[in-house]
Parts: C-alpha cells; structure tokens; sequence
C-alpha cells in the first residue's frame, strides 16, 4: 500500500549531508530513507514497496541547492475526483487511506527526541502563528515541552484577563498538555483530498510532506479537524473514517486555537 510516496520538506539543521536509513521492516513497507542537507534545505524521505521499483532515481547537492530526480506520479487529485465517484469507491479509498495511516504510525519512534522532523530537525507548519519566518520550530525532547511551546509557556494559574468560563478552559487545556503522554507518531500533517493521488480507483501517491514529522499521536487528527472544518466541510465528515478519533485533543486543541491559533 505505502509504496511510491516521496515526502519533502523537512529540515536537518547542522548537516552538511545526510542519507541514512532509518527503518527496515517486513511487507510492502520495506524501507525507510531520509536525506537532507545544510539549514533551509530540504530532507527528504522515500518509503518504496519491495515490488515496485524506487521512485528516486538520483539526489544531489549542487552549488548548496539539493536536488531530487524522480518518477512521475500518473493519478488525479482525489479532491477533484470526490464528487464523482460512487459511495463504495470512496469507502475503498478511505479504507486504503486508513492502511497508509496505520504504516506511517507503525514507524519506530526515535529515542533521542520526541517532537521534530524525520532526523530530528526543526518542523514546519504554516497554521502554528508563533513560529518565526519561514515558519520552523522545534525540536523538542519532550512533548510537554512541545505544548509549552505552543502556549508560549504560559503555566498552570498564570492566565488572567479572562471570563471565568475561558479561564477554566485554558486551564483545563494546560493541564491536559502537561500530563502523560504516548510515544510520538510519523505523522504527514496535511492529509486533505488535494494531497492524495488516485488511479484507477487506488491511492498511488501521498504529496506535500513539508509539514510532516514525529508529533502527538493526536495531531493529525486535530489538525485536519479543524482545518477541514473551515475550509472543506465534505472531507471533514470523512475523517473518522481513516484517522483514529480523539474527541478530547479535539476540545484541548481548540482552546489552543482560540487563543494561540491563526485558524480559529
């Protein structure tokens, strides 16, 4: 299933090369690579099925640029093809959707951080307003030190000017934050229907990887919640059905987003 898919975008800073293989495993997901190059260049990963050919043919650095020679994807936007296909074609989908989900969550989780980029760099999301141009924050060790950084560390108490009622919310929302968490996902960022390639009614290819990286198990549901809410109500109603739910981030994350967020 996760076979011809190129992620880039991601960031190792203080490398002047990199191409490492980070995970082996068993069945159609039969290698993990990720190669970057010096800051403000990208990193990029390819996962390759053991039946299929790669996709990468070449990657270079050239006068500081890096590079990457590959196969073309042949397949349509699933966005453009959603409001013409059958019921039982975009259950298909979805169900496909779903089994690339649960490979991506299946990578082993680093040891040396727990927020950042496929080699431990810094991230980038475009919605996450307290990053610095071009947008790039992070890593973290910790989770907790991740939704710090969210709060611009505000702590427990420290919120004033409020109604009692938002008071209570934020509140609610650090302690949530700060409490256990489980290990970090590979999670893509943006999995809207404009990044997923179709043909012949199967998923050939997964694009945009820029804001991918190791996040909270969480994030890629809440992410695409509340931005396919606002801007792609049809999608958001399909969610649920290749993302695991998790209500209560849910509700923590738009407390984050009303008052921390550029989206809400």
């Amino acid at each position: 299933m996760l076979r011809q898919m190129l992620l880039a975008g991601t960031e190792r800073p203080h490398a002047s090369r990199a191409l490492e293989q980070m995970t082996r495993s068993t069945g159609s997901c039969s290698l993990f690579l990720c190669w970057g190059s010096t800051p403000h260049h990208n990193a990029s990963l390819l996962f390759s099925d053991t039946a299929t050919n790669h996709i990468v043919l070449s990657a270079f650095l050239r006068n500081g640029a890096a590079y990457i020679v590959m196969e073309k994807i042949e397949g349509q936007e699933l966005a453009k093809l959603w409001h013409h296909i059958s019921d039982e074609t975009r259950l298909n989908l979805l169900g496909q959707l779903r089994q690339i989900v649960d490979e991506l969550r299946a990578l082993e989780t680093p040891s040396e951080f727990s927020v950042g980029s496929c080699t431990g760099g810094s991230l980038q999301d475009f919605r996450q307003s307290r990053a610095p141009p071009p947008v790039r924050f992070g890593p973290f060790r910790t989770i907790q030190d991740f939704h710090s950084w969210l709060r611009d560390g505000l702590k427990q108490g420290e919120a004033e000017n409020m109604e009692q009622a938002d008071l209570n919310s934020v509140n609610e929302m650090i302690a949530r934050q700060d409490g256990p968490w489980p290990p970090p996902v590979f999670t893509h960022g943006d999995l809207n229907p404009s990044n997923i390639l179709v043909r012949d009614d199967k998923i050939v290819g997964i694009i945009d990887w820029e804001m991918s990286g190791w996040y909270p198990h969480y994030w890629e549901y809440t992410s695409l919640k509340i931005g396919s809410y606002l801007v792609n109500p049809a999608w958001d109603e399909n969610i649920d059905k290749f993302l695991s739910p998790f209500p209560d981030d849910l509700k923590m994350e738009k407390v984050r987003f009303r008052w921390w967020g550029n989206i809400c």
